[in-house]
């Protein structure tokens, strides 16, 4: 394309990242960085976001980072990128610390959390972090709500709250469906 003479867009840059991310195209992903950073539009929230994305699928979570790090007006998208990139990697101390320290959080967030905790089986903190979402005042999607039913049948079905002091006891009465 640039060497027929035509100019990408951030579109076009951010379609082909994202389109490498999904292939886990490492070498491409950053030859495609290295020449947005040339032409200094790194910092665009879209380009930076799929970048995030990049580094992320293909384990990069460090880079990943930087990249998000530099993003100057992040979004919801940036936010989400970062935070799923640290659990799809099983880095979930990392994915919460930013989940805490987000300006806002919507549901999706709340899912994207507690959706890793599922899945490196770390049910103490997909509890702790539903109990949270409930008391913030979010209302669970049906898929938040599905991963939260799983950890519990992966957890035999009600033997959690048979725990002392567990807040899970009279957790049919607290979620409202």
């Amino acid at each position: 394309m640039v060497q027929e003479g035509l100019k990408p867009t951030i579109s076009c840059f951010s379609s082909i990242l994202s389109t490498l991310a999904s292939l886990e195209i490492l070498r491409a992903g950053k030859n495609i960085h290295a020449h947005v950073k040339k032409i200094g539009i790194e910092g665009d929230v879209f380009i930076g976001s799929s970048l995030v994305d990049l580094y992320c699928k293909c384990g990069e979570t460090k880079d990943g980072r930087l990249v998000f790090d530099s993003i100057e007006k992040k979004n919801v998208v940036s936010w989400n990128s970062m935070i799923g990139g640290y659990s799809m990697n099983g880095q979930m101390d990392e994915a919460k610390y930013l989940f805490d320290n987000m300006p806002t959080r919507n549901n999706v967030f709340w899912g994207v959390i507690i959706g890793g905790h599922v899945e490196y089986k770390q049910f103490d903190m997909v509890f702790e972090v539903f109990n949270e979402m409930l008391l913030s005042g979010e209302t669970p999607t049906k898929p938040t709500l599905s991963s939260v039913l799983y950890a519990l049948c992966l957890c035999k079905c009600g033997l959690i709250g048979e725990r002392q002091g567990s807040p899970w006891k009279d957790l049919k009465t607290r979620v409202p469906i």
